[in-house]
């Protein structure tokens, strides 16, 4: 991929900057006001705060415009229903800060963030600082995250190449809502989210990481990240995992055709993919014709030699691996189906990957 160095433009003034906050809304009204009150209650004072009303059925809108009328950073817009992507691209092509944050209306900011992400950006010059999260339940109390605790992210300022890799080694998770950007940067890739579909930010994120010079990581917990059992990945079925596989491969794809230098990563990180999904392919009954095109996709591309050499592959991701490659899981088919309806066995098994 071509890669030209850009000047960090604004970063001496980054400490003065404008940061555009943008905030989906829907159906959230048990924790919109703690939300909003988290982020104006940051430490720096220099933010439009747009508060995007997703046709939410509840009383999210009358409360973003209740924000509105109470703080002049506050802007209330309000849009018929589209999904997360939509109404995150609805607020972000109406930005106007030098810097963007996504915040998800459930979630919290950590009063000191957006301080110490431009802090950061002013002494390295990254057009990306990447910080971590505190999973918390519906209460607001600390929960270990199902996601892992990313006590292995990058230390400092790294090249975009660097924290890609860190990525794709699930060093970090693709939570996008842990990343503060330059405007200019997402301006200059024509940055926005798929619409429609699950597993926005991963389908993203990659690109993002790639196209900037320099990204700063910093160890703080500066992101509540809120555990809700109806949220949108809670809520996941068949159509979900089949958007998560085309995220998977589009990555794959994109890293092959343009950074080929993180093809085995890269490859590594989709072969460790491709087991779960393929045995929830089995598994569940709906979407036949998509589920059917997708594990013919999976079997296809993969490629026993790789199997046996890529490092970061388990025993049980191989032979799993191996099983769909040779037909093997299809003719398990019951058996599969079974295991994969015992949560302990499922957990046990995909938990060794």
């Amino acid at each position: 991929m071509a890669h030209t160095t850009h000047s960090p433009a604004g970063a001496d003034g980054a400490a003065d900057a404008l940061v555009s906050i943008v905030v989906p809304v829907y159906g959230v009204e048990a924790w919109l006001d703690a939300c909003v009150a988290s982020v104006l209650a940051q430490t720096h004072r220099r933010l439009e705060v747009l508060l995007v009303d997703d046709g939410s059925p509840d009383r999210c809108g009358q409360m973003c415009d209740a924000w509105a009328k109470r703080d002049p950073r506050v802007r209330a817009l309000h849009k018929p229903n589209g999904g997360l992507s939509d109404a995150r691209n609805y607020g972000l092509s109406r930005a106007t800060g030098e810097w963007v944050l996504f915040v998800d209306s459930d979630d919290e900011l950590a009063p000191g963030c957006l301080e110490a992400c431009l802090a950061a950006a002013r002494e390295s010059g990254a057009e990306c600082v990447r910080f971590r999260y505190q999973a918390v339940d519906e209460e607001g109390q600390n929960v270990p995250s199902p996601y892992g605790e990313e006590n292995d992210i990058p230390h400092g300022t790294v090249s975009g190449l660097r924290a890609c890799r860190a990525l794709l080694r699930t060093q970090f998770e693709n939570f996008f809502c842990c990343l503060a950007c330059r405007r200019d940067l997402l301006d200059r890739i024509g940055f926005c989210f798929p619409v429609g579909v699950k597993f926005e930010d991963m389908a993203v994120i990659y690109k993002v990481l790639l196209a900037a010079d320099h990204v700063s990581f910093l160890p703080n917990r500066l992101y509540r990240y809120r555990m809700r059992g109806d949220s949108i990945l809670h809520e996941m079925a068949i159509g979900g995992l089949l958007d998560k596989w085309t995220a998977v491969r589009d990555r794959q794809d994109y890293i092959d055709a343009n950074v080929p230098q993180l093809h085995d990563v890269c490859l590594a990180k989709t072969y460790s993919e491709m087991p779960g999904l393929y045995v929830n392919f089995l598994y569940y009954r709906e979407e036949a014709e998509r589920r059917e095109v997708s594990r013919r996709e999976i079997r296809e591309r993969i490629d026993t030699a790789d199997v046996a050499r890529l490092e970061g592959l388990t025993p049980a991701n191989r032979a799993l691996l191996r099983l769909i490659y040779s037909g093997a899981m299809d003719a398990m088919g019951p058996l599969v189906r079974w295991a994969r309806g015992n949560k302990a066995i499922s957990d046990a098994v995909l938990g060794t990957m």
